[in-house]
């Protein structure tokens, strides 16, 4: 197996060989590089492009790992298309181990593709999206619960009427995954939204737990990887798919008071509209707020850090709007 290691590109690959490196955005201070870390594989054949990427939001793990992992397993010969892997796009939040950069405070997927942003986290965004997105067919944007939330395994997907969308929402299907999240507008300048847009048919699976690294989620980034490589043509097979799968639509509801946050129901629980999901005390051990459910649906995400301030996300209840049925032997369609 060849390995290319010196390409300034990860398009810039032979065939049949893999590579990593680093796109340069910027210095620090002190002279260190800023810059997007890549790793690559470039099939014998012609095919499709993909890129799966992680740590926008610098807690983000699971995601990361599982393309680690991947680079290192995947073999050239049976690849084709060019496999592009970012396992840290925002890598001054990686290292600070927090949600957004320290260096400008900046929610990096709030401002794609980063072209009115003046800072370092919209100089990042922007290489990132021009230079690598947009030289792809498809992406795979993971994101986790992060330091301060739990959430269930879902893909979100680029709501809406258009064709762009009807195949933002085809590609979550094909992750097999059994929630699909119908991503709020809302969330302007997230990569789902932007990306999918522009043409390249985009999801952000939301896997992992708390800020850590746990197998099972990574094994789970891992099987939605390969499906959408396996649902692209990129290698033999098919993706492995649920009997059943529920879209839900919805988002967080957020706090009112501070004080001392507990979830009352488990995560993937089914809840009724007004139903009492989480409560807030003060140090006394009063309740000040009790959230209810917006909607009836399930429980997909609450918040783990305990205390709590006014306007902090609480708790997630999406409410399905669809249910999609699968023959036990999966399913495979063209984009």
């Amino acid at each position: 197996m060849n390995t290319q290691s010196d390409a300034a590109h990860p398009l810039d690959l032979a065939r049949g060989t893999k590579g990593k490196g680093w796109l340069e955005v910027g210095q620090s201070p002190g002279g260190r590089p800023l810059g997007i870390p890549w790793m690559a594989i470039r099939g014998n054949e012609d095919g499709p492009t993909l890129t799966v990427n992680c740590a926008i939001h610098g807690d983000e793990y699971e995601g990361g790992e599982a393309i680690r992992q991947l680079w290192r397993e995947l073999d050239p010969a049976t690849l084709a298309g060019a496999w592009i892997g970012v396992p840290v796009v925002n890598i001054a939040a990686y290292d600070a181990a927090q949600r957004n950069s320290p260096l400008d405070n900046v929610n990096m997927n709030r401002i794609f593709p980063g072209d009115s942003t003046a800072s370092i986290s919209g100089m990042v965004a922007q290489r990132f999206f021009h230079d690598i997105v947009r030289h792809s067919n498809a992406v795979i944007d993971f994101h986790a619960g992060g330091s301060p939330l739990s959430i269930v395994p879902i893909v979100a997907f680029s709501g809406g009427d258009s064709p762009q969308s009807a195949k933002s929402r085809e590609l979550a299907v094909q992750a097999g995954v059994d929630l699909l999240w119908e991503m709020p507008t809302i969330w302007g300048g997230s990569i789902v939204l932007v990306a999918t847009e522009a043409g390249i048919p985009t999801i952000t699976p939301e896997i992992g737990n708390d800020g850590r690294i746990g197998d099972e989620y990574i094994q789970i980034s891992r099987q939605i990887i390969t499906n959408v490589m396996a649902f692209l043509g990129m290698q033999e097979g098919r993706p492995v798919l649920p009997p059943r799968q529920r879209v839900v639509r919805g988002s967080y509801v957020y706090s009112r008071k501070g004080g001392l946050f507990r979830s009352t129901v488990p995560l993937g629980a089914e809840v009724e509209e007004g139903q009492v999901v989480a409560t807030i005390r003060n140090v006394f051990g009063d309740v000040v707020e009790e959230i209810a459910a917006p909607r009836p649906g399930v429980i997909c995400s609450y918040r783990t850090i305990p205390p709590i301030l006014p306007g902090d996300q609480t708790t997630f209840v999406g409410q399905v709007i669809d249910v999609i049925e699968h023959e036990p032997s999966g399913g495979r369609s063209a984009m």
